[in-house]
């Protein structure tokens, strides 16, 4: 992890947890308390949207805008592509399940019109789309909910799913690099996310440009784990190179291609 990427993962931990220690961080990101000094300081200066305070930093709630609802508003014209692309790839009748993110609330806004879905879901802006949706059967497991990402996650949550298999799961996440895999931020929602991801039939990762070359807290999957990834341009040749030699089967969907072809 480089010090983009590692300072992407500490305001990422910050946004979600308010606060944080500086001996945790370095315990969790496996670098020195210095250099956790250091990049909080960077942070504080470049964006703004944390404070320092002794020991560690907290997040700056000057702004009420949510960090959701920020998500929601980036990248917005790709999202909506990357979903298109998703909700072709749904039938009438199909299980499926939504994961965190906005790039899957997108896909979400795109299924009301379908035919005696199934959707299992843990995301409470999705629960709100579907809920008075007749033609659809909505599976909510719960859990603890995370207020600044209305989402639910925990072991609660997790064990709710035990017996709960999928036609296909679509997944977002905060980071694709060969090294690490697929990752995403807070560790809650990655536990519930990898183990419906081990029960779906189909796995489809849905992930704009941005997400490419970064590395977030933990693994949600292998590349050897999953069936399609959608993105909305194409990937670089070396990244592409490794998925296909972990995952000779994975199919690439880059939305800037479709229709050149």
């Amino acid at each position: 992890m480089n010090s983009a990427e590692r300072r992407n993962a500490i305001l990422e931990i910050i946004k979600d947890q308010k606060q944080v220690k500086i001996i945790e961080l370095s315990s969790m990101l496996n670098v020195s308390r210095e250099t956790i000094r250091n990049d909080l300081y960077e942070i504080e200066q470049t964006e703004g949207l944390i404070k320092k305070v002794y020991g560690g930093a907290v997040l700056d709630e000057t702004t009420k805008e949510s960090a959701y609802d920020k998500r929601k508003e980036t990248n917005k014209d790709a999202k909506k592509q990357i979903a298109k692309i998703a909700a072709d790839l749904i039938e009438d009748g199909d299980t499926i399940y939504l994961d965190y993110g906005t790039t899957v609330l997108n896909l979400a806004e795109m299924l009301t019109d379908k035919k005696d879905l199934t959707v299992v879901t843990n995301t409470l802006p999705i629960i709100n789309i579907l809920a008075e949706c007749e033609n659809i059967n909505l599976f909510v497991p719960g859990g603890v909910i995370r207020r600044n990402e209305l989402s639910f996650a925990g072991a609660s949550a997790t064990r709710a799913i035990n017996d709960i298999y999928v036609d296909i799961g679509f997944f977002g996440c905060s980071g694709i690099n060969s090294k690490s895999g697929i990752t995403n931020i807070f560790e809650g929602e990655v536990d519930f996310s990898r183990k419906i991801l081990q029960q779906s039939t189909n796995a489809i990762i849905l992930a704009d440009h941005t997400k490419f070359g970064i590395t977030s807290y933990k693994q949600v999957a292998k590349f050897t784990e999953v069936d399609v990834i959608i993105t909305d341009k194409v990937i670089d040749t070396e990244l592409r190179n490794v998925m296909a030699s972990e995952n000779k089967s994975l199919k690439i969907i880059e939305s800037s291609t479709r229709g050149t072809e």
